[in-house]
């Protein structure tokens, strides 16, 4: 009959091997089950249109446009200040994802007024001190009606031209290559997840 000494060494021999065995296993996990699941959560983004070059003008009164977002990822959307329904909702939207990122100036923010005639560098540059934005990361425009409509319609593939007032209510999502990536609703949380989990793979894998 084994001695209680003799017990205790079996058991203390076991555990480096139990041990080894459990490494092993987790390696495993992670090799192989960990690249599917995250594979289902990493589909390839698709490459939309290349976005025009376009130069319009900041809340500091400054050129801004697509010479300053070149290498960037970067988030667009239409609004404008008085506004009382959707465009609260939006930029609200677009504070929550800006404070994700705030001082990554990889990741730049860009909004656009569809109202300049009332929306002017002085106006934006109190909208961008309520939301305590960077100017340097997060952007608010303004320029002529036919440039605003131009990036718009013909840049960013959103609004109407009948009328400009009544914008899109979607984020758009442009890559390091100026290629539009994706389309996501400002007012649904599900599609402002799915849009930082977009940025994210953008900064991996771009």
């Amino acid at each position: 009959m084994p001695n209680a000494n003799t017990v205790s060494s079996q058991r203390r021999s076991r555990v480096p091997y139990l041990t080894s065995v459990l490494l092993i296993a987790l390696a495993i996990a992670v090799v192989v089950i960990y690249p599917i699941i995250k594979g289902k959560q990493l589909e390839p983004l698709p490459t939309l249109s290349h976005v025009p070059e376009f130069t319009l003008t900041d809340s500091t009164s400054h050129t801004f446009g697509t010479e300053q977002l070149e290498g960037k990822v970067w988030v667009a959307t239409f609004f404008f200040t008085t506004c009382p329904t959707l465009c609260p909702i939006m930029m609200n939207a677009m504070s929550d994802l800006y404070q994700n990122y705030k001082g990554n100036f990889d990741v730049q923010f860009v909004a656009v007024t569809v109202n300049p005639q009332y929306d002017s560098p002085a106006i934006l540059a109190e909208v961008s001190n309520r939301y305590n934005a960077d100017p340097a990361q997060w952007h608010f425009l303004t320029g002529t009606l036919d440039e605003i409509q131009e990036l718009s319609l013909n840049g960013l593939k959103v609004g109407t031209k009948d009328d400009p007032i009544n914008h899109s209510a979607y984020f758009v999502l442009v890559g390091q290559s100026g290629h539009i990536r994706g389309y996501y609703d400002g007012q649904d949380a599900a599609a402002m997840t799915r849009l930082e989990n977009a940025i994210e793979q953008l900064l991996n894998q771009d």
